[in-house]
């Protein structure tokens, strides 16, 4: 049937058109059989299946397949099948009358209009096309690149036929006319020429009016061709289009993976054009991306979340089967472990060179080799070689330590690598392979010279050891000196002890009794002695150091004490024979988990606590919090190592669960309150855990406990002052009493404030926890000195590092660092900082939006110091006077977000900042502080600075964006949102110059201090500009929420020539409405009180203006400005603030209407809003400020102006 009609299709046109004897027996014969067919194919649709494209349901029902058919192609098919042309013919020759002439002229015009009936044959192509998609069905190619080709194949098929039959047409027209003179047969002598030259010419002209180039041999003379030519116009062009879109379809189907790369390869180029990388380099980067992506890019992680779970593991199987085959781990392991880990791991490319591993580093992930060759380099300059088949880097995620080797890739190495969050999710499932990963590593260790001892201290190792050393010793042992072991003599000794491991199964003890680190072992109750006992204990056994203990040998202490035997004391005070054996309690448990910088447990017999002990613990209690280089400083410098302030608890400090343990005692109303509740970690989430009565004779001074940022809380005890600034009492971790372990810990530090509490001091906290309720502030101001971020904002002090670190900057910046992301989007959440460029979204909600998963592409931080709002410098005393506190904040922003670089966009009219700048980046390089590695934290970072063209546009962010790439500075449409096309089409958070400058303090000082400023939702301290008519202008740091009348005669000096001579004030910058002297006396400054004076708090700049202003020309002279800075691509924006800008004028003078003021309000309101970026809306908002507030001095400025012009008159 398909042939039949192609053939139908091709040949009624010619027929019908170039042969006059249509109805010639071989004719008739052929549209018989012709009609025949399709009228048979015509019934047996009616029993034709109907497939259901939604749900690939075949319908087979007589009844549903009849109606539907019915309803669809049948008056199309049942048209194009019966022959009507010869009913037709035979019907009105059988009624022709008799006169011979008439009989003859109506023969000749019946035969034409059978010939047009004819054509209704054409129909049937609605059949073919329905006929190749049921056979594109039957042969599946709808889903692959074959349905591309025969879309095109298709497409090209059909525009031949369209010119098949707009050759016939061309012909067909003139014929049934008698060919006119005029008509393009006749001027061209074809009238009586074969069919075959007769159709060429015809194909001819209809091809080249539908290329469109040219008329054929003649151009049209009659209106019948030129008509005929305009529709072979409109079919060509329509032809040429879908041939364009179907074309395009194909080739960007045939290789999308490969064009993927491209693209993603063109961004490269261009980011590496842009930095001016050396040639060596790129030439290192291409490399890379050729071995890494080979040529094709794909979204894998998304390919697959789309894929159920069983295609998922079989497909991941498939594709690391090399990795399976090659690694004796896998080989002998739980089938169920091995897919659990295939389907974490991590596809990574290392060229030959890189450092996979550096020793003493942070480890995150291990690494298993699929193909390649590495080098396992340690301090001693021993070389281990690991081919494929080998894992490495598993050490540090066992112990949650640092690297103890280095590991350098020698060739090309196809690695995939398992993240700690993987690996011990893996492990919680498969604790089998734990034990066994242990060994292997215990091993490891043993032949580099190393051993750890939490992995030697867990039972589980204890029991294995001999067995490993067996074994190593069979397989040919440890290496010498600086030697070089085989790779394959390693992987197979891996594999013995794996097998090992495997045989004994549940037979080697495990050290996680419940496989969630928590120990079964029977406490006793803890009395309110013990605790006082332990307490009194500790303090008198600590000495003042003489130098920072070694920390592995702390390290070793704390983990013996936290694994008590099963018999025998956990403490033993007398090198002899105890006299009382002290049974294991929660409390020691507890005890365990606290920092190593105060030793806890003593080593010497209890003496009772006097003055010297307790200043002793004083001095060591406060000496974490010292700057580096302060004379009493024994601590920590700032760029040392991690400190046990942030370590978290190791796998080996058995920590009791409190609810569980409180479960199991026999008498569980001994742990609860004098209230009745019960005594849980919720409940120590307190301010302090002394009250505010408690006396404070034994209490260090606050000013021994000062920490290396200018303030001192003056009212609470030093153990209060440990729990809610130093190390800020934190919320129940895995189910451990983590909160209770370091309230204890810090506690400890100073025993004399609770040698006589015991249990009645925690108690105390937790009342005062659950009991009281803060008062609602209602006073805000002034800020205290010691609560101030911008210490040198006046540049009275050193603005270099030097000057930097002796007011705090860069302290403990490591440690915030290694926190994580998620803890300093938390602390800068709690703080509530809103943003200080103006818009004041919730700062901590906006960084979080950059915390996705990652799609390859690099994550930026742009600050915005374009700083051209009229009236506003708040942040250029920051950049020339405290530079490195923006440094720092890029620094701890960019590690929150997830960013490798910060581009610091500052007005190139700024040269003083932006030299200064330069000079902290360049300090804070050369010190380690960011860069590579920085401040040690394992955290690459770089810091650049930009120098703009000086357009105020630029300081809308994405206008921003596009000035780094070197394009003109104009703003994009949203969406997308910067945070995830922006710079170099990368996620992008664009952020103010003060929000990101007090990022550290917040991390630093905990951002419920920061929230203690301020009203609610309206947090923190803030940078105020106080500009125009007061006595002394002046950029000042004042608490949010401050009375605005108070902030200027506090601080600017008041208002010249007294507060009753105020005007009105431009509360946010030039862009915000401004407010008269009714509101100011009462409006706050901060975010919800200047919008609920229908004004905004923008830049915190304010515009003093006393009478002697000129309002109209003050706002007349703004609205000037926006028009000079406004980009033009807008057209309200264009045009509106064009208009704004000649009628202000127009009201100066008074040569206005008073209907104008409506007229320029309605123009305001129609520009705000509809603009790509804020800059129309920060042009509209004077406007409205000045008709809200002093419209009647616009309508006097006019009848003055009318008055004049009457007297003038």
């Amino acid at each position: 049937m398909l042939c039949l009609m192609m053939g139908n299709l091709i040949i009624l046109p010619v027929g019908i058109t170039f042969f006059e004897n249509a109805n010639s027996l071989a004719w008739i014969i052929f549209n018989v059989v012709s009609d025949t067919l399709f009228l048979a194919d015509l019934v047996f649709n009616f029993r034709t299946g109907i497939l259901k494209e939604d749900n690939s349901e075949i319908i087979l029902d007589p009844l549903i397949i009849r109606r539907q058919y019915l309803r669809g192609w049948f008056v199309v098919d049942f048209i194009s099948s019966i022959p009507v042309d010869y009913i037709f013919l035979v019907v009105d020759l059988e009624v022709l009358m008799d006169s011979e002439l008439y009989r003859t002229a109506r023969a000749l015009r019946i035969v034409r209009f059978t010939k047009i009936l004819s054509l209704l044959r054409l129909l049937r192509l609605s059949r073919l096309i329905r006929y190749i998609h049921q056979w594109e069905e039957i042969f599946h190619m709808t889903y692959d690149l074959a349905s591309a080709v025969v879309r095109i194949v298709n497409l090209i098929g059909m525009m031949l036929l369209l010119c098949h039959w707009d050759g016939c047409l061309q012909f067909l027209v003139p014929m049934l006319q008698d060919f006119p003179e005029d008509c393009w047969v006749a001027k061209n002598h074809m009238v009586n020429i074969t069919w075959s030259v007769q159709y060429s010419y015809a194909l001819f002209k209809a091809m080249s009016h539908m290329l469109c180039i040219g008329y054929g041999a003649q151009a049209p003379q009659s209106m019948t061709d030129v008509w005929l030519t305009m529709l072979s116009m409109i079919v060509g062009a329509t032809c040429y289009a879908m041939f364009l879109g179907h074309a395009t379809t194909l080739v960007q189907s045939l290789d999308s993976s490969r064009r993927q790369y491209h693209e993603k390869y063109k961004q490269v180029e261009e980011y590496m054009s842009f930095h001016k990388l050396p040639s060596d380099m790129r030439q290192k980067i291409h490399e890379y991306y050729e071995h890494r992506y080979q040529g094709k890019m794909f979204d894998e992680e998304n390919i697959l979340g789309e894929l159920s779970e069983p295609l998922k593991e079989e497909i991941v199987s498939f594709n690391c089967r090399s990795l399976v085959d090659n690694m004796p781990l896998f080989a002998n392991a739980d089938p169920n472990f091995v897919l659990a880990v295939l389907t974490k791991l991590r596809f990574e490319v290392f060229q030959p060179g890189d450092l996979i591993i550096r020793e003493g580093t942070v480890g995150y992930k291990m690494f298993f080799i699929q193909h390649g060759c590495v080098s396992v380099i340690t301090h001693s300059n021993k070389e281990t070689k690991l081919s494929d088949g080998s894992y490495f880097g598993e050490i540090c995620l066992l112990t949650k330590g640092r690297r103890t080797a280095s590991v350098r890739a020698d060739t090309y190495c196809r690695l995939y690598s398992l993240s700690v969050d993987s690996f011990n999710e893996v492990l919680e499932e498969h604790p089998i392979m734990r034990q066994a990963f242990e060994t292997v590593a215990v091993e490891r260790l043993d032949r580099i010279g190393k051993r750890n001892s939490i992995l030697l201290r867990r039972p589980s190792q204890r029991a294995a050891v001999a067995g490993v050393r067996m074994v190593n010793n069979d397989a040919g042992g440890g290496t010498k000196g600086g030697g070089t072991r085989d790779a394959g003599a390693l992987v197979s000794l891996d594999s013995v002890l794996v097998q090992k491991i495997a045989k004994q199964g549940s037979n080697i003890p495990r050290s996680m009794g419940n496989g969630k680190g928590v120990n079964p072992i029977t406490h006793s109750i803890v009395e309110g002695s013990e605790v006082q006992t332990l307490l009194q204990t500790a303090a008198a056994s600590t000495s003042p150091p003489t130098a920072q203990p070694d920390r592995q040998q702390n390290q070793e202490q704390q983990q013996s004490m936290s694994s008590p035997p099963s018999s025998g004391p956990i403490l033993d005070p007398h090198p002899g024979p105890s006299p009382e054996r002290v049974t294991p309690s929660p409390l020691s448990c507890f005890l365990a988990g606290m920092d190593d910088t105060v030793t806890l447990l003593p080593q010497r017999p209890p003496l009772p606590p006097d003055a010297s002990s307790a200043g002793s613990v004083q001095q060591r209690a406060a000496e974490p919090l010292l700057p580096h280089g302060s004379k009493h400083s024994q601590g920590p410098s700032v760029l040392g190592g991690l400190t046990q302030e942030v370590r978290e608890l190791s796998t080996s400090q058995p920590l009791l669960s409190y609810r569980a343990w409180v479960e199991s005692q026999p008498n569980p109303q001994a742990y609860r309150k004098p209230s009745g509740e019960s005594l849980t970690p919720r409940a120590l989430l307190g301010p302090s855990w002394l009250s505010a009565q408690e006396s404070s004779e034994n209490v260090p001074s606050t000013s021994e406990l000062r920490p290396p940022f200018p303030f001192s809380p003056p009212s609470i005890s030093a153990s209060a002052y440990f729990v809610s600034v130093d190390l800020q009492v934190e919320v129940e971790q895995q189910g451990t009493m983590l909160s209770l372990s370091r309230v204890l810990a810090n506690a400890a530090r100073s025993p004399a404030a609770v040698s006589q509490c015991g249990v009645t001091a925690l108690s105390r906290f937790n009342s005062t926890a659950a009991q009281q309720d803060t008062p609602k502030k209602t006073k805000f101001g002034p800020l205290a000195d010691q609560d101030r971020i911008f210490t040198n904002l006046y540049g009275r002090h050193d603005w270099r590092l030097k000057g930097a670190l002796s007011r705090g900057d860069w302290y403990k910046t490591k440690e915030i660092l290694l926190k994580g992301v998620d803890w300093i989007l938390n602390e800068v959440k709690v703080s509530g900082l809103r943003g200080r460029g103006g818009a004041g979204f919730p700062t901590g909600m906006k960084w979080s939006f950059m915390n996705k998963p990652s799609d390859g592409r690099p994550k930026y931080l742009v600050v915005n110091a374009d700083e051209g709002e009229p009236g506003t410098c708040k942040d250029r005393e920051i950049m020339r006077s405290d530079p490195h506190k923006l440094v720092e904040g890029c620094l701890v922003a960019g590690r929150a977000m997830g960013a490798r670089a910060a581009y610091i966009y500052i007005r190139g009219e700024f040269y003083n900042e932006s030299s200064n700048l330069q000079v902290a980046i360049n300090e804070a390089y050369a010190a380690g502080l960011i860069g590579r590695d920085a401040c040690g934290s394992g955290y690459d970072f770089d810091v650049f600075v930009m120098r703009g063209a000086g357009a105020y546009i630029c300081g809308e962010e994405t206008a921003l964006i596009e000035s780094i790439e070197g394009k003109q500075g104009k703003p994009r449409l949203k969406p997308p949102f910067p945070a995830d096309v922006g710079v170099f089409g990368c996620p992008t958070t664009v952020a103010n110059v003060e929000t990101v400058a007090v990022a550290p303090t917040i991390c630093r000082r905990g951002g419920p201090w920061f929230a203690t400023f301020g009203r609610e939702r309206n947090s923190g301290t803030k940078l105020f500009n106080i500009s125009g008519h007061v006595n002394t202008p002046c950029t000042v740091e004042e608490e949010m929420s401050i009375p605005l009348k108070e902030l200027i005669e506090r601080h600017a000096g008041g208002v010249r020539g007294g507060w009753d001579n105020l005007l009105a004030v431009i509360p946010g910058g030039s862009s915000t409405p401004l407010i008269p002297k009714s509101v100011c006396e009462t409006v706050l400054m901060d975010f919800d009180g200047l919008i609920q004076a229908q004004t905004g708090l923008g830049t915190a700049a304010l515009i003093v203006m006393d009478k002697s202003t000129d309002l109209i020309r003050a706002i007349a002279r703004l609205i000037e400005f926006y028009k000079h800075e406004s980009c033009g691509q807008c057209t309200p924006c264009r045009e509106g603030v064009d208009w704004m800008n000649q009628m202000m004028w127009r009201f100066v003078r008074g040569n206005a209407k008073v209907s104008e003021i409506d007229m320029i309000w309605e123009i305001s309101k129609q520009i705000e809003g509809h603009t790509i970026c804020a800059l129309g809306d920060g042009a509209a908002w004077p406007v409205q400020g000045l008709i809200r507030h002093f419209r009647p001095l616009m309508e006097g400025r006019i009848s003055e102006f009318q008055e004049l012009q009457q007297a003038r008159a």
